[in-house]
């Protein structure tokens, strides 16, 4: 095929919607495609796209679900071996969580409440979906772990925990915000990679207090058309 001259380049190439494609790409090719957030951002831009360039298609109304079930799929085929992602964990939270409830409520199932709720573990796995989630970490040893937010919210209070080194909390937002409450004297890293987000450090550091350079906080993941809030008390 000839080469020709100042041909129409489509418009679609300079969307938004390319613009998620590409940084999805980018993002898994600079993680080599570790984490979510990538095929999150591509899974996005493409239903979008299509639905706006292909006529009749009425993409949209299946947009939500279609989000709903990519997450689902990404924390079904998720590593199992993952220390903080394990069945057996997964199945010792259950237990602490809801075992002494129902006991306590002469068998009645009484499911736990989005708000207050406690947990002692070393990682945390927090998932809101259409819901929103408040948590507490209490652990002395926090070694991180994933937040993930599909149109929720959470917030978690890391003020009475503490951290030894270097950890990684991995957080994956579509349409949703995250509020951390950090103590002032962690050092908390910003590398999330994102479309029309924020990330903001709102916190003071106190007189008499200074960064502790063995406490450092690493926030990774992606973030789409979401915010994350980071303060403390």
């Amino acid at each position: 095929m000839a080469y020709q001259k100042g041909a129409a380049i489509p418009h679609w190439i300079f969307s938004w919607e390319m613009l998620l494609i590409v940084i999805g790409l980018l993002s898994g090719i600079k993680h080599r495609f570790r984490n979510s957030g990538w095929l999150i951002l591509m899974i996005v831009g493409g239903v979008f796209l299509l639905d706006g360039e292909i006529p009749n298609l009425n993409f949209h109304q299946y947009i939500i679900p279609m989000m709903v079930i990519a997450v689902g799929l990404v924390f079904i085929f998720r590593p199992r071996n993952s220390r903080c992602f394990g069945r057996n964990r997964f199945n010792r939270n259950w237990s602490e969580r809801y075992k002494n409830r129902w006991e306590n409520q002469e068998g009645s199932w009484n499911a736990a409440s989005s708000e207050d709720i406690t947990e002692s573990g070393d990682y945390i796995q927090s998932t809101s979906i259409f819901s929103g989630v408040k948590k507490v970490i209490l652990s002395k040893d926090f070694k991180g772990g994933s937040i993930t937010c599909v149109m929720g919210g959470a917030e978690i209070d890391l003020s009475q925990a503490d951290i030894n080194g270097t950890v990684v909390i991995r957080m994956e937002l579509v349409f949703g915000g995250t509020k951390l409450i950090v103590p002032p004297h962690w050092i908390v890293n910003n590398e999330i990679d994102g479309v029309f987000h924020g990330v903001e450090d709102k916190r003071r550091m106190q007189p008499g207090i200074s960064a502790d350079s063995a406490k450092v906080l690493i926030l990774k993941g992606s973030c789409v058309f979401g915010g994350i809030e980071i303060k403390s008390y």
